[in-house]
């Protein structure tokens, strides 16, 4: 899928590109995190019972299936069942582009409504998913407490 995002920009920053580079990697899908837990969901429970005729909730014998068909190591814990993965959990990208610093970095105020923006990196390396058409006024309620118009940004083509 592609998408635009947007990511802030200090009043002053010598390269854009590195600068860029450097708030997108957390974001990275294709980053190897170190293992981490990530715990199951009740759909992703009901495959792995459809798939290996479980009757049962043994999650115990989920488990040790679920660690059979991903190949991760899978266990349980007082919060259920999880399993050691080393995808990034962060990840919203596998590529992105900026294609033009001289065009494709300016000021919120001059970027069209109609550019369909899906997030925006804060200036802390916050990522936020942007939900509505209407993105500069829920840019205006995550950042109210200054203009939007004085926010600096590049525009980056993105693809997941």
């Amino acid at each position: 899928m592609r998408f635009t995002t947007l990511v802030m920009l200090p009043d002053k920053v010598d390269d854009v590109i590195s600068y860029v580079d450097s708030m997108m990697s957390p974001f990275d899908l294709n980053k190897i995190m170190p293992p981490q837990k990530e715990y199951v969901d009740e759909i992703t429970i009901k495959n792995v019972m459809q798939k290996y005729y479980i009757l049962n909730n043994d999650l115990q014998l989920i488990a040790e299936k679920l660690e059979e068909w991903s190949g991760d190591k899978c266990e349980i814990d007082e919060n259920g069942l999880y399993c050691f993965t080393t995808i990034n959990l962060f990840g919203r990208w596998d590529s992105w582009i900026l294609h033009d610093v001289k065009t494709d970095v300016q000021y919120i105020e001059q970027i069209s409504e109609n550019l369909g923006v899906m997030a925006i990196i804060s200036l802390n390396g916050e990522w936020y998913d942007i939900t509505s058409l209407c993105w500069k006024q829920e840019l205006s309620q995550i950042f109210y407490d200054r203009s939007i118009s004085c926010i600096y940004v590049a525009i980056l083509d993105c693809h997941s």
